[in-house]
């Protein structure tokens, strides 16, 4: 490769930073019926704020113990200030499939929806310009 196309390759690259809006670590756990939510996918979606902001859908899996560490660019590294109506999907894991395995956790929604839709998700949490302890999201 040339020093041309290599100069532009770390242009482009430099400007994608650029664009990049400042997260903070945001830390959780999901409970369902008092026991951790294992392998559940838990989505951020901005109430309000910037365009930018309102394009991002900071996101994360939960671990076998039910935490979480929301992600937006880079695994774990946070989410933007602001506010946040929060959805979670808890996929079940059909008979005979590994339980440790989250690629096994494939059947349907154990929350039978309740969480999936932003607009009526009871979920909500603000994401301050430090690192973000979330009181669990104890699910029914």
């Amino acid at each position: 490769m040339d020093i041309l196309a290599l100069t532009s390759l770390g242009l482009v690259a430099a400007c994608g930073r650029d664009d990049r809006l400042e997260v903070y670590p945001v830390h959780g756990k999901v409970l369902y019926r008092d026991e951790p939510a294992a392998h559940a996918f838990v989505v951020l979606h901005c109430e309000g704020g910037s365009e930018s902001l309102q394009k991002l859908r900071p996101h994360a899996h939960t671990n076998m113990d039910g935490t979480f560490a929301i992600t937006t660019y880079a695994r774990g590294d946070g989410a933007p200030a602001g506010e946040y109506r929060v959805t979670v999907m808890y996929p079940s894991v059909p008979p005979g499939a590994d339980p440790n395995d989250p690629d096994e956790a494939t059947g349907p929604d154990r929350l039978q929806g309740r969480y999936l839709d932003p607009e009526t998700s009871p979920l909500i949490i603000s994401v301050s310009e430090q690192e973000n302890h979330l009181d669990a999201f104890e699910l029914e």
